[in-house]
């Protein structure tokens, strides 16, 4: 059912309601009214009639009763009947043509102690109001006259007439203004009802004209409040799953991609194609250096200028820097940028371009930058996706960076471990030859000198005491070769005193008998370091020295071990050829660098750092650091302090 509808049933129903409540209201005010007019009229032809009444009925003159009984009926139309009782005898005086009915009598009996009495009576002739007064008093004789209702029912059927009719008028008046009423409801809710429909079709564009203050005036502004609040909703939405789009599809270009460079050209692929942009390029800082940079992915430009420094580096004073996390828009093109010399061959060439940090760890790992013809197509919502685009891939680079260097380390871990195996079975074979060359001849020397002496001893020679002699030299020499080889495999000094006179013990018997001066400084308080940390440092300490007397050509050497209370700090200084270390460490020939590759690893496993520090002509610098009571260091309880 329509509002419309409902409005004007609704108006009737309160019309008809109000218009019976009225009729009956005014009905009985009318009623009483009238019925007290009545009785004040009746009492009053009553006691007129009394004080002509009073001596007859005394003097028992019931003849000039009758006459005056029918005189008062006959003075109001209304009056029906009138007859006296009492006097003493049952005897009643009435107007009755018919006889007087039975039972009227008693139908209103004046109660003792009362005046008068009243009674509406129902008789054949209708509703017939008795009222009954005592003529005297002390006299047992009432005075009855019954006057008709037939006026007053008259009345009452006037008054509702007029009540009647005058509902049927507000009915009609409230019919009209409930139809005014409604169509100035229904018709701004209509228009709402279709603006919200147009809502439902994605329609959010129009808004409602407001043109009262009242509440559907303030309805009309909130409905228009909230299509601006889901415009702008749905404005967020749309820009939130174009960035995720966006994001999802860079993601699946770079995902599952080893090669760094292929992954950020097809990355930057697709940013154009998203961007709806004709060129770009990505830079990437050179780790460990990163004032240089090296051109990782362009796309876009004229074969001439792909080889020009300016796809690298453009000399421009708005250039992002490592710590730089922020996006940055340069326009104009500064005089010097080699960008302005780009044509694209259709008319167009850029105007400025967008710089976005690859951003890991609040740093910038490389920078991603799109060309634009004007500033204003980089948009606020494009920066932001940018923005995001670049986090994504410097979180790529980073993880791409990390597999390379994880894959290094393996294949430097195999290296090492092939080292590890060739260099025991070196060991073997020079502490074979040894033996043999050495100390097995000279075994074999003590032999054939014993067998001389024992017969030199039956011949009683005398130079037997001289080959005893020999033979005992002999002897302290091959023992003195074996203490060598034990010494070489593990000194003894390490476990029964500690590194400082195992390290200078190494320094006195392996490089000062070939002739190098060798100084050797302790700093702190010495302590004890745990068994395994002790032997990993000697053996670092002895692959630095042993290195020195193979490559080295030095003349002195600087062994200085600090103490500290966070760690124990170790370094080896020669005056030698040096070398290139960087070239060694990180060039494409790492067979050169597996001694020091394997002091670098001994040293990651104590949770320590090993630095390298050369150049040729400059010798070298080795610092070894190794920290203590931390994770991944060599103890975390208190160091025994050093003994010898």
């Amino acid at each position: 059912m329509k509002l419309q509808t409902k409005i004007i049933l609704t108006t009737c129903a309160v019309v008809v309601i109000m218009g019976l409540l009225t009729m009956a209201a005014i009905g009985k005010v009318v009623e009483t009214a009238l019925n007290q007019q009545l009785d004040e009229r009746g009492l009053s032809l009553m006691k007129v009639a009394s004080e002509n009444l009073a001596n007859p009925l005394l003097d028992g003159e019931l003849l000039v009763v009758q006459r005056i009984l029918e005189s008062l009926a006959g003075m109001d139309p209304g009056i029906e009947y009138a007859f006296v009782t009492g006097i003493n005898s049952p005897t009643v005086v009435h107007t009755f043509p018919q006889g007087f009915p039975a039972g009227l009598r008693k139908a209103n009996p004046i109660s003792p102690g009362e005046q008068y009495g009243m009674k509406v009576l129902s008789t054949e002739k209708g509703l017939i109001r008795d009222v009954g007064l005592r003529v005297l008093d002390g006299l047992d004789a009432e005075l009855h006259v019954g006057f008709s209702q037939r006026d007053i029912r008259r009345s009452l059927g006037s008054v509702a007439n007029t009540i009647i009719l005058l509902t049927l008028g507000g009915i009609l008046v409230g019919v009209f203004a409930a139809l005014t009423l409604s169509r100035r409801i229904t018709r701004p809710l209509a228009a709402l009802a279709e603006h919200v429909e147009r809502m439902g079709t994605g329609t959010l564009d129009d808004e409602i004209k407001v043109t009262s203050r009242d509440e559907i005036g303030n309805l009309a502004a909130r409905f228009n409040q909230m299509t601006d609040s889901l415009r702008e909703s749905i404005g967020q939405l749309n820009k939130r799953n174009r960035e995720l789009s966006a994001l999802n599809q860079v993601a699946k270009a770079v995902s599952g991609r080893i090669d760094l460079n292929s992954m950020l050209e097809r990355a930057l692929s697709k940013v154009l194609e998203l961007m709806g942009l004709k060129a770009g390029w990505i830079v990437l800082f050179t780790p460990g250096d990163e004032s240089k940079t090296t051109l990782a992915a362009a796309q876009g430009f004229p074969g001439s200028f792909m080889g020009k420094k300016a796809c690298c580096f453009p000399d421009c004073s708005r250039w992002i820097m490592p710590e730089d996390v922020r996006p940055v828009i340069v326009h104009p093109l500064g005089e010097e940028c080699q960008m302005k010399l780009i044509d694209f061959g259709d008319g167009t060439a850029p105007h400025c371009h967008l710089s976005v940090p690859l951003v890991m760890k609040g740093r910038a790992l490389g920078v991603l930058n799109v060309l634009g013809h004007d500033p204003g197509c980089f948009g606020e919502d494009d920066v932001e996706l940018l923005a995001a685009i670049g986090r994504q891939l410097g979180v790529a680079v980073e993880n791409v960076r990390l597999w390379e260097e994880l894959r290094s380390r393996d294949e430097l871990r195999t290296k090492l471990l092939s080292k590890v195996i060739t260099a025991q079975e070196e060991e073997r074979k020079r502490i074979a030859r040894e033996l043999h060359d050495e100390t097995s001849q000279s075994l074999a020397a003590l032999v054939v000198g014993l067998k001389a002496a024992s017969t030199m001893v039956n011949n009683n020679e005398a130079d037997v005491d001289k080959v005893l002699e020999d033979l005992k030299d002999g002897t302290n020499q091959t023992l003195k070769e074996l203490h060598k080889i034990i010494y070489d495999l593990r000194p003894g000094l390490l476990d029964d005193l500690g590194l400082i006179p195992a390290l200078r013990w190494y320094l006195e018997s392996r490089l000062e008998v070939h002739g190098i001066n060798t100084t050797m400084e302790v700093k702190g308080h010495p302590f004890r370091l745990p068994a395994e940390a002790e032997i990993a440092v000697f053996r670092i300490v002895q692959e630095a020295l042993t290195n020195i007397l193979k490559y080295a050509a030095a003349g002195e050497v600087q062994l200085e071990l600090e103490f500290q209370e966070v760690g124990l700090q170790i370094r080896v200084m020669d005056d030698g050829c040096g070398f290139d270390a960087e070239s060694v460490l990180t060039g494409p020939n790492k067979k050169k660098g597996l001694g020091i590759l394997g002091m670098i690893e001994r040293a990651s496993l104590l949770g320590g750092r090993l630095q390298v520090t050369s150049c040729k002509g400059q010798g070298t610098e080795i610092t070894l650091e190794v920290p203590l009571g931390n994770k991944g260091g060599v103890n975390s309880g208190e160091n025994p302090p050093l003994v010898g």
